[in-house]
């Protein structure tokens, strides 16, 4: 299985507006709304949506669960937010993949490349 689509790491990084490491709780399927509740032990990214580290719900856009949570697992999770419904979303490009602490270097190490890309040179005041 492949952890990211062919784009590369950063790029899916960069591409997604959420990024957060979580422990699955449950993950509901009842109705026309499936949700999966979490446990946030850390935001890496957020844009739209105040996020704090607490139990969030996590909104799929479909009856399909994708991307498929575990619940008792840890995840890093990388996705979507609604700011005019401040709501956490799962759609089918969104990326879950188990976390290994050996992920927080590598996240890290985006975020750096993002805040200085390559040949980009900050302008001095």
């Amino acid at each position: 299985t492949q952890w990211f689509p062919k784009c590369g790491y950063s790029v899916c990084y960069c591409s997604l507006p959420l990024v957060i490491r979580a422990r699955v709780k449950e993950v509901r399927n009842h109705g026309l709304e499936p949700t999966a509740v979490v446990e946030v032990k850390e935001v890496l990214k957020s844009s739209l949506v105040n996020i704090p580290k607490q139990t969030q719900t996590l909104y799929y856009s479909s009856s399909c669960l994708c991307p498929p949570l575990a619940p008792g697992e840890e995840y890093l999770i990388m996705g979507y937010e609604s700011e005019e419904r401040s709501r956490l979303l799962l759609i089918d490009s969104s990326i879950a993949q188990k976390w290994k602490d050996r992920m927080r270097r590598k996240v890290k190490r985006w975020d750096q490349i993002l805040q200085n890309p390559p040949g980009h040179r900050r302008s001095r005041n």
